[in-house]
């Protein structure tokens, strides 16, 4: 039975980030507002905590 592959295979394909067309900005993750015809206050520098120490191993590998 090939049928979970099949599925997997076409759900990975699929675009993670589903846009109407390439030039669309998409809607604000936060608010919900439509980026095409308005702008928020919104911004994108939230981070997540849990990333942290992979970002400080990230950091040191640069050092080396």
């Amino acid at each position: 039975d090939i049928a979970p592959i099949v599925r997997e295979r076409i759900i990975l394909s699929r675009p993670m980030k589903p846009l109407c067309d390439k030039n669309c900005k998409g809607l604000c993750p936060k608010c919900g507002i439509n980026r095409n015809f308005q702008e928020c206050d919104c911004t994108d520098d939230d981070f997540d905590e849990r990333w942290e120490k992979l970002l400080k191993l990230k950091e040191s590998d640069r050092g080396n």
